[in-house]
């Protein structure tokens, strides 16, 4: 067809629709209509808001991957066309995929014993300065590293630098 734009929209709310209907298969095939569609649309935003809604649906089918790569193309878009809300909008998203993925945000303790460790101290200098256990500091120490995705001292390290 020769309207690109208003067929990516239609696709575009057919996987709405589907989505709604938790009928997140079709939904990501109605979608994969709509991008393709609007890859080919002089309208830029609206190819933005398909991979928006892909993204979207990616993450509530838990399909991680494919959710990170979709939405960091749509804050790519957004930012450079300078369309600022689409932008946050994209980005809140991308950072709640980025939160699933990574089992959550780290708590005040947890920032607190990851920072001192990364700066150089040691398990029993840590529960020291905090006034708990070693046991305590390498519990926390564990959720840090699975949250954050690292495996040692100098990952957290490079992490949070």
């Amino acid at each position: 067809m020769r309207r690109p734009t208003l067929v990516g929209i239609a696709h575009r709310l057919d996987g709405a629709v589907l989505a709604a209907r938790d009928d997140l298969d079709g939904a990501v095939a109605a979608l994969r209509l709509a991008v393709a569609a609007h890859e080919r649309s002089p309208l830029r935003l609206e190819l933005g808001r398909s991979l928006l809604t892909l993204g979207g649906v990616h993450r509530r089918r838990r399909a991680k991957t494919e959710a990170l790569s979709v939405l960091r193309a749509a804050v790519d878009l957004f930012t450079r066309a300078g369309a600022v809300p689409f932008a946050a909008q994209a980005q809140a998203e991308l950072d709640r995929v980025q939160r699933a993925r990574s089992g959550g945000v780290l708590t005040a303790t947890e920032t607190t014993v990851a920072e001192l460790v990364a700066g150089g101290l040691s398990n029993r200098e840590v529960a020291e300065r905090l006034v708990t256990s070693v046991r305590t500091v390498e519990g926390h120490l564990g959720s840090i590293y699975r949250k954050l995705g690292v495996r040692s001292r100098t990952e957290l390290a490079r992490r949070l630098a």
